[in-house]
């Protein structure tokens, strides 16, 4: 249970500063920066969530990845 705890304590934790980092950047390349690092690090810890999935996706397209809408779907 503690470890669920810690796990869903973090990921709140993540998603928050990607949100309060992005509300003070007043640039849009300095909003992409702001949110591109929690979502990467959440990423990397291993926790599932939409937001990380989707971040996955236009990864794998901007390393080349040929993907269709119905592989995103599926």
């Amino acid at each position: 249970m503690l470890k669920l705890f810690i796990r869903a304590a973090t990921c709140n934790w993540m998603a928050s500063i990607g949100v309060v980092a992005t509300m003070m950047s007043t640039s849009v390349p300095g909003k992409i920066k702001a949110v591109w690092m929690p979502i990467l690090i959440f990423f990397y810890m291993g926790f599932e969530h939409s937001i990380v999935n989707m971040f996955v996706f236009s990864i794998g397209l901007l390393l080349g990845e040929y993907s269709t809408s119905g592989d995103y779907l599926i």
